[in-house]
C-alpha cells in the first residue's frame, strides 16, 4: 500500500479506513467472493499482489484459505488497524457538508468510501474484483466491507436518496461487482480534498454569487407583467418553502436573460447563486452530468441558507433532445425519470436560461411555472434605452437615431458600445461618431444591419449618406379590386382581428413590407418564422418546433408572419423528405385553425401548396405589377427623393415593363453603385474613396432605367424556366 504515502494532500486517517477495509476483505473471502480453501484453488493474484503477501514454500502445492489468513495476520500487525481518529481537512470538509447536507453516519461512511475508490486505484481495482450478482448482492457485501447494516446500506443507495441526488449512484444496467455500485464524484471529491476557510466556501466549487445587476426592473417595462409574474412566484417559493418552482427564459443570444434573473434577484433582495460551468481548481469544463450535481448539492446546501434563489445558465448542457440521449454523441447520462424528479422537487426556486426550447422534451417543460421568451425591443424602448445609456458619450442625435431604428438592437449590444465610448479620453461628437461608427460597421451582422448605413460615421463624417428609402403607402401595393376592398376592411379594425391572412405574390412585390405595416397598423409586436426556427432531425422536433412558434405568439400577442412558407415546406421536404414535409404541414394547419390571433403567411407560389392548407388562410391578397400610374407615382418620388431631373422619354419606358415596388429599390442601389464606380472597380479603397461625396443629382435617370429593365428580365426568363 504504498501508494498511501505519496499524497500530501490527503488526511491520514482515510489509510486507516482502507487498512480496516482491507482486512475484513481479507477475513471474509469466503463471504465475499467464495471458497478458496478447497484442493488446488490459487490465492488470487491481486489479493498477494496488494498485501506483498510471501510465497509459501515451493513443496506446498495448494493455497489453504487458513494459510492466506496466517499471512494476513503477520501483515496486519504491521499496519494501523485501530479505529481512525476524526481530524484534518477532509474530516472538517466532511463535517460541514454532513451538517449542510443532514448526512447519516451510514452516508457519511459511504462519502469516505466512494472518495477513497477515486483517490487510491489499486483500491478500486481490488473492489472490481469482488463479483456482485445483482444490486441486492453488493449491498450485502458492501455492507460487509464497511461493517454496516445492510437496510442502512440499501437506501443511502437508494435511487432517491440524498446521495443518489449528489451523483454518487452509479447507472450499470447490470451490478456484477462492488466497484460500479457507487461512482466517485469529481467534483465532490476535489471539493473534499481541498482546503476552505468556511462551510460557504465550499460551497463556492458547485455555484457562485452572481453580480449585481446595474439596470433596474423598469428596463425591462417592455417584457409587461411577465416580470413581476415572475418575481411573485419567487417570491412566494422563498416565504412559503414551495417545491419546484422552475422558471425558464430563452430567446436570441444579448436579449436580457442573465440580466433579467440578477435584476429579480436584485429587486427582491434575494441572493441568487449561479451554477458553475467548469472546475474551480482547473478550469476544466464539467459536463453536463457534473453541472446537474452540482445543482443538486447547491441545492441541499442552501437549504436553510436564508433567502436565496438559482441560476442554471446555458441549460442546454442538461435539456439535450431526446434523440440524442445515452448516445455517444450526447452527454447526458442520468435518466428522465430522475430529471423529472429534480424538476418537481427542488427546494431553492430557479431560473433556467437557453437560447431555444425546441430540444427540451415537453416532459420537462410541463413542469416549469412559467416559460418565457425574451422578446424584441420594441421601437419606444430602444430609443429610451439608447438615449438613456448613451446620452453622456457626445454621439450626435442623427446617430442615436439610427442606433434606435434597428429593429434586431439588443441590451447586450449597447453594453459592448458603452464600453467602447466608455474608452474615449474627450466626449466631442465627431470622434465619438466615428468611434461608434467604426464599432457598429464591423458589428452589424449581429443586428442585421447593413454596414453602409454606418459607413459614413466611421470615415469622420455626420452626414448620412442618402439610402434612397421611400416611405411606405398602401396605394404603391397593386392589387386586384376585390383584394383591395379586403385590405380596406382589414385596416378599418381597431385592433389586430384573430384571422389567418395570406399574402401572395413574386419576390419584390412587397409581401413581407406589408405583413410588416399591418402589425405596425395594429400597434402589435410582429413575431416572423422562417425555415430555421422549425428545422429538425426528425419528425416529433419539427412538429414540436412550429408548436412552439405558435405558443409564443399567443403569449406575447404578437402578429405571426410565416415567411415564404411554400419555401419552408419545399426545404423540409428536400432535407427530411416528403413524409415528414406532410405531417409539417398537418400540424401547421391545426396550429392556425386553432390560433386565436393574427397570422400572416408569405407565399410566393401559392401552387405548390396543397389545398387543405390554403382553405386555412381565409383572407388571400394576391400582389400583382405595379400599373402605369403606380409606375409613375413611385418615378416621381424616387426624383424627388434623388433630385433627379424629370424625362418624360424615361416615364413612357416605364410604361412597357412590369414592376413591382422593390424593383424600384433594388434599381436605385444599381444607380448609386454605379455612381460610386463600384460596378466597375474590385478595389474596396478606391470605391470608399468615391463615396465620400457624392451630389444625389448625380445619378442619372438612365441608369435606374436601365436597372428596372434589368429587374423585368431576369423575372421573365425565371417565369419561363
Amino acid at each position: 500500500m504504498s501508494e498511501f504515502h505519496h499524497r500530501s494532500d490527503m488526511d491520514a486517517f482515510p489509510q486507516a479506513y482502507i487498512a480496516i477495509w482491507m482486512q475484513r476483505i481479507g477475513l471474509n473471502l469466503n463471504r465475499l467472493i467464495g471458497s478458496v480453501s478447497t484442493g488446488s484453488t490459487a490465492a488470487p493474484e491481486w489479493l498477494t499482489n496488494f498485501f506483498d503477501l510471501k510465497e509459501l514454500p515451493v513443496k506446498s502445492t495448494t493455497i489453504t484459505y487458513a494459510a492466506i489468513r496466517k499471512q494476513m495476520a503477520e501483515h496486519i500487525e504491521e499496519i494501523n488497524i485501530a479505529e481512525p481518529v476524526p481530524s484534518g481537512t477532509l474530516w472538517q470538509n466532511l463535517t460541514w457538508l454532513a451538517v449542510r447536507l443532514q448526512l447519516t453516519n451510514t452516508e457519511q461512511r459511504l462519502v469516505i468510501f466512494v472518495l477513497c475508490q477515486f483517490e487510491y486505484p489499486s483500491f478500486r481495482h481490488i473492489l472490481a474484483e469482488i463479483p456482485a450478482n445483482g444490486k441486492t448482492d453488493a449491498y450485502r457485501k458492501l455492507a460487509v466491507i464497511l461493517e454496516l447494516d445492510v437496510e442502512n446500506v440499501r437506501q443511502a443507495l437508494d435511487a432517491k436518496s440524498t446521495l443518489a441526488r449528489l451523483g454518487f449512484i452509479s447507472h450499470h444496467h447490470r451490478v456484477t461487482c462492488v466497484q460500479n455500485l457507487i461512482q466517485p464524484d469529481v467534483l465532490l471529491t476535489e471539493t473534499l480534498c481541498a482546503p476552505h476557510a468556511s462551510e460557504d466556501a465550499m460551497l463556492q466549487h458547485f455555484a457562485t454569487p452572481a453580480e449585481l445587476s446595474k439596470l433596474q426592473a423598469m428596463d425591462f417595462r417592455h417584457l409587461g407583467v411577465e416580470t413581476e409574474m415572475i418575481m411573485r412566484s419567487v417570491q412566494s417559493a422563498v416565504v412559503h418553502g414551495t417545491n419546484g418552482v422552475n422558471i425558464l427564459l430563452y430567446g436570441a443570444p444579448g436579449s436580457g436573460k442573465t440580466e433579467l434573473a440578477r435584476v429579480i434577484a436584485k429587486e427582491l433582495g434575494y441572493q441568487l447563486y449561479a451554477v458553475g460551468a467548469e472546475q474551480a481548481s482547473t478550469g476544466t469544463p464539467l459536463s453536463g452530468h457534473q453541472r446537474l450535481s452540482a445543482y443538486t448539492t447547491a441545492q441541499l446546501m442552501l437549504v436553510n441558507h436564508g433567502q436565496a434563489m438559482m441560476l442554471f445558465d446555458e441549460c442546454e448542457d442538461v435539456f439535450v433532445h431526446e434523440f440524442f440521449m445515452h448516445s455517444q454523441t450526447g452527454s447526458i447520462d442520468y435518466t428522465k425519470a430522475l430529471m423529472c424528479r429534480l424538476l418537481e422537487s427542488n427546494r431553492i426556486p430557479t431560473i433556467w436560461i437557453c437560447n431555444r426550447v425546441g430540444q427540451i422534451d415537453p416532459a420537462y417543460r410541463r413542469r416549469f411555472d412559467l416559460v418565457y421568451r425574451m422578446i424584441v425591443l420594441p421601437n419606444a424602448t430602444r430609443h429610451v434605452m439608447v438615449e438613456q445609456r448613451l446620452a453622456q458619450y457626445g454621439l450626435s442625435d442623427m446617430l442615436k437615431k439610427t442606433i434606435a431604428a434597428l429593429p434586431k438592437l439588443l441590451p447586450y449590444h449597447i453594453d459592448k458600445l458603452e464600453r467602447v465610448l466608455s474608452s474615449l479620453p474627450d466626449k466631442n461628437e465627431v470622434e465619438a461618431d466615428q468611434c461608434a461608427g467604426i464599432w457598429l460597421r464591423e458589428n452589424a451582422s449581429l443586428f442585421e444591419a447593413s454596414r453602409r448605413q454606418f459607413t459614413r460615421y466611421a470615415d469622420g463624417s455626420s452626414a448620412v449618406f442618402n439610402a434612397f428609402s421611400l416611405p411606405f403607402d398602401w396605394q404603391n401595393l397593386s392589387m386586384h379590386r376585390n383584394d383591395r376592398v379586403k385590405l380596406k376592411n382589414l385596416l378599418a379594425c381597431e385592433s389586430a382581428p384573430a384571422s389567418a391572412i395570406m399574402i401572395t405574390g413574386p419576390s419584390g412585390s412587397g409581401k413581407s413590407t406589408a405583413a410588416a405595416q399591418l402589425a405596425q397598423h395594429f400597434n402589435a409586436p410582429l413575431m416572423p418564422c422562417t425555415f430555421s426556427d422549425v428545422r429538425g432531425w426528425i419528425t416529433s422536433e419539427i412538429e414540436n418546433n412550429i408548436q412552439l412558434v405558435f405558443y409564443d405568439a399567443t403569449n406575447h400577442e404578437v402578429v405571426l408572419v410565416l415567411e415564404d412558407l411554400d419555401l419552408v415546406a419545399a426545404n423540409i421536404e428536400r432535407t427530411n423528405g416528403r413524409q415528414i414535409a406532410r405531417s409539417f404541414m398537418k400540424v401547421l394547419r391545426k396550429c392556425v385553425s386553432d390560433f386565436e390571433g393574427m397570422v400572416i403567411a408569405t407565399v410566393s407560389d401559392p401552387a405548390s401548396l396543397d389545398a387543405s392548407t390554403l382553405t386555412q388562410f381565409g383572407c388571400q391578397l394576391a400582389l400583382t405589377n405595379l400599373s402605369n400610374e403606380q409606375n409613375q407615382q413611385l418615378f416621381d418620388e424616387l426624383c424627388s427623393v434623388t433630385l433627379m431631373q424629370q424625362r418624360p422619354l424615361v416615364k413612357t419606358a416605364l410604361e412597357k415593363v412590369k414592376l413591382f415596388p422593390g424593383d424600384y429599390i433594388a434599381a436605385l442601389k444599381l444607380c448609386r453603385d454605379r455612381a460610386m464606380g463600384l460596378s466597375d472597380t474590385t478595389d474596396i479603397n478606391e470605391a470608399a474613396a468615391l463615396s465620400q461625396d457624392i451630389p444625389n443629382n448625380f445619378v442619372d435617370p438612365r441608369c435606374l432605367l436601365s436597372g428596372l429593365k434589368a429587374r423585368h428580365n431576369n423575372r421573365q426568363a425565371e417565369l419561363s424556366n
